[in-house]
């Protein structure tokens, strides 16, 4: 993924807020811990659902062999995006009836082995935002995907309420402190008025004094 420069220096790392920190935090590590998580899931549910007797044949997309597999277009060894190729066995879409028509004939067992395998634990390498291996099942490890997603949801939501509201914080102190109050302006306008006045009066007393003071003494 390309960095941010300045100058011809990365400063890719520097950036942590703002619209473009979070730009960044959401392309370099959100969604590839997604979508880490997203293929251990997938890969889990391409093994799971596998049964010997599952007529079902390689979908031709020569990712892998996908005999006997429920879904197709899964490289469990090369696959770097597994989670973005999944699909429904081409054969099986194109024949329902492989799930109870076995190899040799009506096999309910296929169904059921494939329903059990879904329901029971198995293990998880570690991804994305579980950095240690954990055995549980599918539905359970989806259910802890989606429950750090809505954790981050969250915490992002109370953080932007945060910082929204400092803002108008800092807003109105700035505004407190550099804009015109009218109604304060108007009321020290009053006040200087009338000082102006007090001092006119002072004066025109004193120059009436200073004049009586010289037609006595001339």
């Amino acid at each position: 993924l390309s960095n941010v420069t300045l100058n011809g220096q990365n400063i890719t790392s520097s950036i942590t807020t703002g619209k473009i920190g979070a730009l960044l935090q959401l392309r370099d590590t959100t969604l590839p811990n997604v979508t880490g998580e997203l293929n251990q899931l997938t890969n889990n549910l391409f093994s799971l659902t596998t049964n010997a007797n599952l007529n079902t044949t390689n979908s031709g997309t020569n990712a892998t062999n996908d005999a006997n597999h429920f879904f197709a277009n899964v490289d469990i060894a090369a696959g770097l995006d597994n989670a973005s190729t999944i699909q429904v066995n081409p054969s099986l879409a194109a024949n329902a009836g492989l799930l109870y028509n076995g190899t040799s004939g009506v096999d309910p067992t296929i169904s059921s082995s494939i329903a059990s395998a879904l329901t029971s634990n198995t293990a998880f390498a570690a991804a994305g935002n579980f950095p240690s291996g954990v055995t549980t099942t599918l539905s359970n490890y989806g259910a802890q995907m989606i429950g750090q997603a809505a954790t981050a949801a969250t915490n992002a939501t109370q953080d932007n309420t945060y910082q929204s509201q400092l803002q108008n914080q800092m807003q109105n102190r700035l505004q407190a402190e550099t804009g015109v109050n009218l109604d304060q302006e108007l009321s020290n306008l009053t006040i200087y008025q009338n000082a102006y006045g007090a001092s006119a009066r002072v004066i025109s007393t004193i120059q009436t004094m200073y004049d009586a003071l010289m037609n006595i003494t001339g």
